[in-house]
């Protein structure tokens, strides 16, 4: 977590949950989080320092592709309409 975030008064944590309501109870409650995403982001920043001695961006993006696969991120609630 980020500095800022633990060290903001109760008031200013209130604020924010007040601004961001609606979007903190909707993850919460379709159970969406962003360990996907992150999980993802980690996984391409390990490759892309492996890839520093490629001569292109090409063969860096083609590391990442065949090391992770096909990217398919779908949301929790989209997972249950496309079987």
């Amino acid at each position: 977590m980020s500095d800022s975030v633990l060290t903001g008064s109760a008031g200013e944590h209130y604020v924010l949950y007040k601004l961001h309501r609606e979007g903190i109870l909707a993850a919460i409650r379709l159970g969406i989080t962003q360990g996907r995403t992150e999980a993802l982001n980690n996984k391409v920043r390990l490759i892309t320092r492996r890839a520093y001695g490629f001569h292109t961006a090409n063969a860096a993006l083609a590391l990442v592709l065949l090391t992770c696969g096909p990217i398919n991120l779908a949301l929790p609630h989209q997972l249950h309409l496309h079987p």
